[in-house]
């Protein structure tokens, strides 16, 4: 069985100095592994975050099957002078390998996966948006989507002030006041992606790592991104 398909790189196995299990979030057939050989002669088209071209042969569709590294574009260069920025991209390859079923279909996932390498590479000013839109997204095909379009408790569809930590459902203003030291306050940037207020942008992050942390295993990568997130928040404070 062969096939040829456009992918990002999102984990890689150092199994010997020659060979790497390659794992690839493709645009047509979902996350698949691949075993690469001679490794030495093509690391530079082997790293984490980027977007390569590929086949894959197997002789069955379940087996391991071996990549071909047909051409690659590299984000790395472009960003390995901001801490932020790299550690994003591993935060959300990290998450996308932990998060998605072998070679299931992700094709909406795949082109939000490429969109943000692309912003973080051309260092676009909403790349931090764009994650936690993807993180949503996430969320959502685990099974763990957030519901912010109306009150959990009284079916309101205005004045919600919270978001349950149980649910991930939306709260009223008026339900969730007695509560409010117990549950998350609703961003107004997932209310209305055209925020700019960066305080909101970060503690949204806080709330889908948290729903996210309740479902899988959240990688260090991710904790990292937060630690460098709260940082910048409190510079900016200063």
């Amino acid at each position: 069985m062969e096939w040829k398909d456009t992918g990002v790189v999102v984990h890689i196995n150092h199994y010997n100095d020659n060979l790497m299990i390659v794992s690839c979030v493709t645009s047509k057939y979902g996350l698949c592994k691949g075993a690469v050989k001679n490794t030495k002669k093509i690391r530079g088209s082997i790293s984490v975050g980027n977007i390569i071209s590929m086949t894959w042969r197997g002789r069955l569709e379940d087996h391991l099957g071996k990549f071909a590294i047909l051409s690659h574009e590299s984000i790395y260069p472009f960003i390995y002078a901001d801490q932020m920025r790299m550690v994003a991209l591993m935060s959300l390859c990290d998450l996308f390998h932990i998060s998605l079923a072998e070679k299931e279909p992700q094709k909406v996932l795949y082109n939000y996966l490429e969109d943000f390498l692309y912003s973080i590479k051309y260092s676009e000013k909403d790349w931090l948006k764009r994650l936690l839109f993807i993180e949503l997204e996430l969320l959502s095909h685990i099974g763990f989507g957030l519901d912010l379009t109306k009150c959990a408790v009284s079916g309101e569809l205005e004045n919600l002030k919270y978001i349950s930590p149980k649910t991930g459902r939306a709260i009223s203003e008026s339900v969730g006041a007695p509560y409010k030291e117990k549950i998350f306050y609703l961003p107004e940037i997932l209310k209305n992606f055209e925020s700019d207020v960066y305080d909101d942008l970060f503690y949204a992050l806080k709330v889908t790592k948290y729903f996210l942390e309740k479902n899988i295993n959240i990688p260090e990568s991710r904790n990292k991104l937060e630690q460098i997130l709260q940082k910048e928040i409190d510079c900016l404070k200063l």
